[in-house]
């Protein structure tokens, strides 16, 4: 028997072309996209029927891509290697019904991958060896795979060993705690079902018939609730300044500082703990030359402490005729306004420089 929640999304890996080489593509126009083995042809009014010449992995990828796959299903971009583990450039999440090539609003580019679904990428990372291998084409892989939840378990642990920022995100994709709901493993529904009424099981049958996997893989399943590390206070600042700017990163630092010290030289900012993991998400080299900079940039022109001619809004900061830097009342109230969802993730991440954020 299968477990299936209706109002559970399905797990889609879908073929970035040839070596990754339509990821760019699917990223920029927001899609993911496909040949369908005929580029031009429209499944909706022109379905499959008997007489093509289809085997059963094409029709199988054409059923999937124009059917099944819905909106609000999540959707994995990949390509495959021959028994190695699979490179995954992104994940999203679908948001159109399957678009066929000679539509209107088909936005693909590509005269080759003209089957389309509109997409929101929540994640753009590319991942390598996240410990799941999937068969090649020529090893009867298609282009369009369903995956359960045990087959996304290694690409979203992959993530989170290397973004760990990213487990907010990562977790909104789908809810874990209910994931068991689309499990596709009979054997493991099984288990999960017995041991919901007994405390020990025994597995038997002849050697080679998978019971120390399935044991393996139903013991990850059922302790990962109690073997999820908890976000640490350090991931809670990154994920909440990572996609900033560098102006709104400064004004941020300031103002989280702001009952204990309201008053900075650009090297008290260099040395900011704040300012110190934000550079660490960025290539920027010198820092220092970047804060002075940005200060500069984003001070009013009407203030003569600032020597440099170009200025650009937001107008956040003023220079004292000391050589202080701070946060203009109109720079506190873009904080306040701009970068509340920022604030209250960093009130809930730790101390910051000795004061509890309230």
């Amino acid at each position: 028997m299968n477990i299936q929640k209706s109002n559970q999304p399905n797990i889609w890996a879908i073929q970035s072309g040839m070596g990754g080489a339509k990821w760019e593509l699917f990223k920029d126009k927001n899609i993911v996209a496909a040949s369908l083995y005929d580029i031009n042809r429209n499944y909706q009014i022109n379905p499959l029927t008997q007489d093509d010449k289809y085997n059963e992995t094409q029709i199988r990828d054409i059923n999937y891509f124009v059917k099944e796959i819905q909106n609000d299903d999540i959707v994995i971009a990949f390509f495959p290697s021959y028994n190695k583990p699979i490179k995954v450039y992104g994940i999203g999440q679908i948001k159109s019904e399957y678009i066929p090539p000679d539509a209107e609003n088909n936005p693909s580019e590509d005269e080759s991958y003209r089957h389309v679904h509109h997409v929101h990428w929540l994640i753009n990372e590319p991942i390598i060896d996240c410990d799941l291998i999937l068969p090649t084409y020529n090893q009867g892989g298609g282009a369009v795979r369903k995956l359960d939840v045990l087959q996304f378990e290694p690409i979203k642990n992959e993530y989170l060993k290397h973004f760990p920022m990213l487990q907010e995100k990562i977790n909104s994709i789908l809810d874990f705690s209910q994931m068991g709901a689309i499990l596709t493993s009979k054997n493991i529904e099984n288990l999960l079902m017995v041991s919901k009424n007994q405390k020990n099981s025994i597995l038997y049958g002849s050697p080679g018939t998978g019971k120390t996997y399935t044991v393996s893989q139903f013991a990850k399943l059922f302790l990962s609730e109690q073997l999820k590390s908890p976000i640490t206070p350090e991931q809670l600042k990154l994920d909440a300044i990572k996609d900033l700017t560098w102006h709104d990163a400064i004004s941020l630092a300031i103002y989280v500082n702001f009952q204990s010290k309201s008053l900075f030289k650009v090297t008290e900012l260099v040395n900011n703990d704040l300012m110190q993991l934000y550079w660490s998400t960025t290539k920027t080299e010198k820092l220092s030359n970047t804060i002075h900079y940005t200060l500069q940039t984003h001070t009013d022109p009407s203030i003569e402490t600032v020597k440099i001619a170009k200025r650009q809004l937001p107008y956040l900061f003023e220079k004292d005729r000391d050589g202080f830097w701070f946060l203009t009342d109109l720079g506190k109230e873009y904080v306040e306004e701009n970068l509340a969802k920022q604030l209250k993730k960093l009130q809930g991440s730790t101390i910051i420089n000795g004061e509890h954020l309230n």
